[in-house]
């Protein structure tokens, strides 16, 4: 019955929809391809080439774009359009490598237009190398982009700007063994000031110690410290609000890490640990566990493989009630390439999720797709995804379904 009304949605749409959008759609479809080098000349200049710019376009439909609870009446879908430009930069001299991506798009939605906006994505990065015995990386990113409505369920400028700094390295003071050791910072900051309160700021500290196999297999230890604060927070007055909200912590955890190829066809990888956080002025939402994450991957065949995860950690909420979630879940993404052209992916996850705050609430999302990814030629990549999503919550007004389509197509010159 989902699938009927979806399909009614889309059908209704294009019969309703403005002819200017129709044009420009028709019109950059076929224009893309025009801009297609053909075979002879992509052979003699693409090879040679360390900048590589691209075109994208997007449509795609969801038909609850706010998460709103199943009560809430009125218009809940929505079309969202996003036309994409960019380019990859890759440059090598010597043993130094360094990284440039960057892309801006714009994104329409059809029945929220005041959630209209100018998304980026940016990297700079350098790998350096010292030496034999001695590599890493300094960069920084930033993305602008529209998050999830999950934690808010309410139409509201949802911005963020994503900002990391990072420098890392090891060194190999043996054939197989390394010291490795990084520095990174992470700012969240939302545009809407009634998102603000959730600013945020991470300062991460790491050492740590590997072993590497002669066949590049790897199984090592890592201690991190981690320095967080709300800037936008006031630290809580306990006599008044025991149950306020801090506005700073501190964070430490302690992880086994592997990577380990188990057999020709079998690849694990994962860390598993213990986390405690510590808040500098309200010990109430203080939290210690056992936090992990595994990847078992399994090539079954030389077209299929099959990749079971499963986690359990503690991640970022960013809503007024709470500041962290206890996430635990398993995934299963089967995947088949008929051709090297095609490729298919069937992901499916359940998750858990646990709120540490003044509101007890436990989240229970179930989520399965289908993805289809088409290749036609090298600098061309045409894309099909569809996704249901259903969350229930021991907070009724915020249990959920959505389901969700989207066809995309990158270009690359």
């Amino acid at each position: 019955m989902a699938n009927i009304k979806l399909a009614a949605e889309i059908f209704r749409f294009y019969h309703a929809v403005k002819w200017q959008r129709i044009l420009v759609s028709c019109c950059f479809f076929p224009l893309s391809f025009l801009l297609i080098p053909s075979k002879a000349v992509q052979a003699k200049t693409w090879a040679d080439h360390t900048i590589r710019p691209y075109v994208s376009l997007g449509t795609s439909y969801d038909s609850n774009l706010l998460r709103s609870a199943g009560s809430v009446v009125g218009s809940k879908g929505s079309f969202i359009t996003q036309l994409g430009a960019g380019f990859d930069m890759d440059w090598t001299l010597s043993s130094q490598q360094l990284l440039i991506r960057a892309i801006v798009n714009e994104n329409i939605f059809e029945n929220f237009s005041s959630l209209d906006y100018v998304g980026w994505d940016t990297l700079a990065q350098w790998n350096w190398q010292l030496g034999s015995h001695a590599s890493g990386e300094i960069g920084y990113s930033n993305k602008h982009y529209l998050s999830s409505f999950g934690q808010v369920n309410q139409l509201i400028a949802n911005l963020v700007d994503e900002e990391k700094y990072f420098a890392n390295g090891g060194y190999f003071f043996h054939p197989n063994w390394q010291v490795r050791g990084g520095f990174n910072r992470n700012n969240w900051s939302y545009d809407s000031k009634d998102r603000q309160i959730s600013n945020n700021s991470e300062d991460t500290g790491e050492i740590g110690l590997q072993y590497l196999s002669p066949s590049r297999d790897m199984a090592g230890v890592r201690v991190s410290l981690i320095s967080g604060s709300y800037p936008n927070r006031q630290a809580p007055d306990l006599k008044k609000d025991p149950n306020g909200l801090d506005n700073s912590y501190m964070r430490y955890k302690y992880e086994l890490v592997w990577d380990w190829a188990t057999s020709v066809k079998t690849r694990f990888d994962g860390q598993v640990g213990y986390v405690e956080q510590r808040y500098d002025h309200n010990s109430n939402f203080n939290f210690t566990g056992i936090v992990s994450r595994a990847n078992l991957k399994w090539l079954a065949t030389e077209k299929s493989n099959f990749l079971l995860s499963g986690w359990r950690e503690f991640s970022q909420a960013a809503n007024v009630n709470t500041s962290f979630i206890l996430r635990q879940g398993i995934g299963l993404t089967p995947t088949w390439m008929p051709s090297p052209k095609i490729q298919l992916l069937i992901p499916a996850s359940y998750e858990q999720q646990s709120y540490l705050g003044t509101v007890p609430e436990t989240d229970n999302i179930w989520l399965t797709g289908l993805n289809l990814l088409y290749k036609p030629s090298d600098n061309v990549e045409l894309g099909m995804l569809m996704q249901h999503e259903q969350r229930h919550s021991t907070v009724s007004s915020r249990t959920y379904k959505s389901e969700s389509v989207g066809l995309n197509l990158r270009v690359t010159f």
